[in-house]
């Protein structure tokens, strides 16, 4: 339910896929985040039961907006 209204918020949009850095030549990109994270990845792991606890999950929906706060 939340990752579901996460997806919906208009404000999530760059945050729906994985970053293209390639495509976008962020060429330093990987240098930067060691642990590229984003909604469908965490949608994929949780439709797969990655998660063990509702601290995994939340540890990587966090890690999306450290990402988003340490490149930008």
């Amino acid at each position: 339910l939340l990752l579901a209204e996460l997806r919906k918020d208009a404000n999530s949009q760059p945050f729906l896929e994985p970053v293209p850095w390639k495509a976008l030549q962020l060429w330093n990109y990987p240098t930067i985040i060691k642990k590229p994270m984003d909604l469908a990845t965490v949608k994929n792991r949780l439709q797969k039961s990655h998660y063990k606890s509702l601290a995994d999950f939340t540890a990587d929906i966090q890690q999306i907006w450290m990402n988003c706060k340490l490149y930008n």
